[in-house]
Formats: structure tokens, sequence, C-alpha cells
């Protein structure tokens, strides 16, 4: 026998080298694989062929979305677009604001969870805040006119911070106010919460170890005339108990300065 054929006989009587060789995939059955659904076309019964529209965005999830609202108006939704959005913009009602906001909500609340945890960590790991145009930005104050770094002398002040829960530059100085904190361990620091979001007022104890927690909704009436926005500082001199008020949003640098001229 021609060794060609030998070697060829002994290929095809050997059935460890053929078993070695897995069977291909059904590629039928895995592309028969169910995928949740995207969209639910109970909420969408204008659209007569939801189910199909449902199907191609279900087989191309990088793709836009088509579809028209209740009269007839085609709007385009990027990948992406949270139901709870493409839902209220193609019939707006009630219960899709509702949803829409609740979702909002949540989202909101997981980002700044996210953050909160960060910024914690970047402050034990230096002190750093993640922001500006290079991505960190440190969290040392301004250097003082004799050129070292300004120092609060926390037992000649007392320091409150009036904020609210949904109050956007309250959300974006309480990091800041972190920091401070963080810096200045022995600086008598208090957050006083506008609103009854007790949520809120727990993530900043556990998340950021801060001391904070809400008015009572019997005492903020007689505040509300003194407290003209959040975030509000009252920051009082407990040497003469002279307060001076500082208002808006400021960073740790700022926040820093201040208090180390008003602490002097």
């Amino acid at each position: 026998m021609h060794i060609r054929s030998v070697a060829i006989a002994c290929l095809l009587a050997s059935p460890v080298l053929w078993a070695a060789e897995p069977p291909a995939p059904d590629a039928k059955a895995a592309k028969e694989k169910p995928i949740p659904s995207f969209l639910d076309c109970h909420k969408l019964s204008w659209v007569t062929n939801c189910k199909e529209i449902d199907k191609i965005a279900r087989e191309n999830p990088g793709a836009p979305l088509r579809l028209t609202n209740p009269d007839g108006l085609e709007l385009y939704f990027v990948p992406g677009t949270p139901t709870a959005m493409i839902y209220h913009q193609l019939n707006p009602t009630p219960e899709s604001a509702r949803a829409l906001i609740e979702y909002n909500r949540r989202y909101m609340a997981q980002m700044e969870k996210a953050a909160a945890v960060s910024l914690k960590v970047l402050g034990e790991m230096g002190g750093t805040d993640p922001v500006g145009s290079s991505g960190m930005r440190t969290s040392s104050v301004k250097p003082s006119s004799k050129g070292g770094p300004v120092t609060i002398n926390a037992k000649n002040i007392r320091v409150w911070m009036f904020y609210d829960s949904k109050c956007s530059p309250c959300r974006q100085t309480i990091p800041e106010v972190y920091l401070l904190a963080k810096q200045n361990p022995s600086l008598d620091l208090t957050l006083l919460q506008m609103d009854d979001d007790l949520d809120y007022v727990d993530q900043l104890r556990t998340d950021m170890s801060l001391k904070a927690g809400p008015i009572p909704a019997k005492d903020r009436a007689s505040l509300l005339p003194k407290i003209r926005q959040t975030p509000t500082f009252w920051v009082q001199d407990t040497r003469n108990k002279k307060t001076t008020v500082m208002e808006g949003y400021m960073s740790v640098t700022e926040l820093s300065a201040r208090l180390a001229d008003l602490s002097k």
C-alpha cells in the first residue's frame, strides 16, 4: 500500500483523533436564544407593527429606534435611550411623567452614590477631586500671601451649612464640604437639611461620615426669611458670637480660604 494511503487509513481508523475535534455549535439554536423585549407594546397600542419593531431593536441594539406618536409624528431615539423617556416623549401623560421622574431620581441617586464613594476613596488616597479639564484636581487650598497653605483655626469658628436634598448647587457643594471636613477633622461643621428626605441624610452620614440632619418641619418656617437660597453657610465666631453668612456654591479652595480668614 502506498505510504499516503496508509496514513489516511490510520487516520480514519483512529477514533481518538476524530473524537478530539468538538462538534460545531448549532448556529441556529444559538441565534434563537430568547432576548428580553425592548418595547412594551401594550403602552404603544397605536403602533401596529410594534412587535416587529421590537424584534428588530433586539437584533440590532446599536441601531437608532424610529417610532411614530399617536398623531403620526416620527421620532428618532439613539441607542441607550431609557424606555421611560421613549414612552413619555411619544405619548406624554401624567403616568408617563411620573415614571420618567422616578427613573431620573433613581438614576441621579445611583450616580451620586457612586460619586460619593469615589470622593471618599480619593480623599483617603491623598485628597483629590475628579473634576477639571485634566481629569483630576488637587483639593489642597490656595497658598496664603506668605506662600504657605491657609490654616483654619477650628477652635475659633463653628459652621452650619443649610441645604436642600433636591438642590443642584447643594449637591455640587457637598463633596467640597466633605473634602473640607476631611482636611480639618477638628472643625465643628454641621449640615442642616431643609426637607424630609431621610435617605439622603443617611447617605451623607454613611458614605461621607458627615454630621447631617433634617431641620424639623415646624422650625423651617422661621428660618426661611433668613435662608434666602441654598446652599447657605453660617459661620459663627466663637469668640464674639458674630455670624457671617455665605451663599451659593463654593469649592473646597474657596471655603478654606474664607474660613481661614474668619478664624484668624
